[in-house]
């Protein structure tokens, strides 16, 4: 093992043991000028095809740090350290990105970002337009993300995969689940939806005519069917292509919004008592028309009747 000293630098003290029990190696180096970058202490073993530098505890407890240890995995020229269990908790990479893993002075953790704007600030790679995934949650278990308000134990949220790898989303003291995602899409949750339907968040505002789409909803062919990632489980309902040919709402025609279901119906009820008001006043008038007529015969077989007499 060899130790460099670069000449700029001026070694003014090494101390063994005897004069500095609290350590075995010490040194104090000035640089020759603010703002150089030089080496302190180089280690540099070629014998073997690995450095490393070891750490003894009190208790005969030892950490190495190593570089290019290929064991357990560990790539080449990669650093390493170890602990006397022969695990190595922690690996950088020789070919590791600029500030892979940066620590400011605020205690905010930046990876990938030497300027962290939150607690954990992420920064993942791949360019525009293309999928990265920059977290990744894996236990062998159930694995479940946790939202805590500091210093209020009550108000916890839980994120979770469930034993059948299905996802939940509950509230801490409710005694249920508020919101379950299942494989086949479908969705369960504990209360209601509410969907916006603002009207200072719309445009393009035009009315229907009511009538017209009650034609449409009636020459919509309407069936029962099963998702057949749900068999079993039977559902009502038209065909998102037949659905988007006849009223041309949504944005795929794979899919029905539940808004324009329910619009679509609305409208639909209030053709059909635009129709039913119709017939009444048609009605009506029959039936005026009909108590004059019935008048009109009372007269005619009053005045017969005073002829014959």
């Amino acid at each position: 093992m060899i130790y460099k000293l670069k000449r700029r630098f001026i070694v003014s003290t090494l101390i063994a043991t005897l004069m500095a029990p609290a350590a075995m190696l010490w040194t104090h180096v000035a640089l020759a000028a603010v703002g150089t970058f030089d080496d302190s202490v180089v280690i540099n073993k070629t014998s073997d095809t690995y450095t490393w530098m070891g750490i003894e505890g009190a208790s005969l407890y030892w950490w190495y740090l190593n570089n290019n240890y290929q064991v357990n995995g560990a790539p080449a020229n990669a650093f390493t350290i170890e602990n006397d269990n022969g695990f190595e908790p922690f690996t950088i990479e020789q070919d590791s990105p600029q500030n892979l893993l940066y620590l400011d002075s605020n205690g905010r953790i930046g990876v990938n970002t030497n300027v962290p704007a939150v607690d954990l600030h992420v920064i993942g790679g791949g360019g525009a337009g293309t999928v990265n995934q920059v977290f990744q949650l894996e236990s062998a278990g159930a694995p479940q993300q946790i939202f805590k308000r500091n210093g209020v134990d009550e108000a916890i949220w839980f994120f979770a995969m469930t034993g059948d790898d299905q996802f939940k989303v509950s509230f801490n003291g409710t005694g249920k689940v508020e919101a379950k995602f299942f494989q086949n899409g479908n969705l369960n949750i504990a209360g209601a939806l509410t969907q916006n339907s603002d009207r200072d968040s719309k445009q393009s505002i035009v009315e229907v005519d009511n009538k017209t789409v009650l034609e449409k909803v009636v020459s919509l062919p309407i069936s029962t069917w099963e998702y057949k990632a749900e068999t079993g489980v039977t559902h009502l309902g038209p065909m998102a292509q037949d659905f988007h040919k006849a009223f041309g709402l949504g944005s795929t025609p794979k899919g029905i919004s539940s808004v324009d279901t329910a619009g679509v119906a609305l409208a639909a009820i209030k053709g059909l008592n635009e129709v039913v008001q119709a017939k009444d006043k048609e009605l009506s008038e029959l039936k005026a028309e009909l108590a004059e007529l019935r008048d009109m015969v009372y007269a005619l077989s009053a005045r017969d009747m005073v002829v014959m007499n």
